[in-house]
């Protein structure tokens, strides 16, 4: 996936820019950015204050790192594999 040019901390002052009252037209003409790109930032981002675009980010990747190594012992036991099946883990070969 190509990287933003723009920061999240840009991104989310553009969208309380628009939540502020200046027009959204306004807003990502200012950006240099297309309507379309606005309306995905918002869609993603939501109401989040710059401060808080960080926090999901490191978190996702926080947990990723925790969980990855805990998978992969799980499912190096055979018996781990078998209760993976059972539980939908891992789905079946058929």
């Amino acid at each position: 996936m190509k990287k933003s040019k723009f920061t999240d901390q840009q991104i989310a002052f553009a969208l309380q820019q628009a939540e502020a009252g200046m027009p959204v037209e306004e807003v990502y003409r200012k950006m240099g950015i297309s309507q379309a790109t606005y309306f995905r930032w918002k869609k993603f981002n939501g109401g989040l204050m710059p401060s808080e675009v960080q926090k999901p980010r490191h978190l996702v990747e926080e947990n990723t790192r925790l969980i990855v190594p805990m998978i992969e012992r799980f499912m190096a036991t055979d018996r781990g594999f078998a209760k993976a099946r059972r539980t939908r883990l891992v789905a079946p070969h058929e």
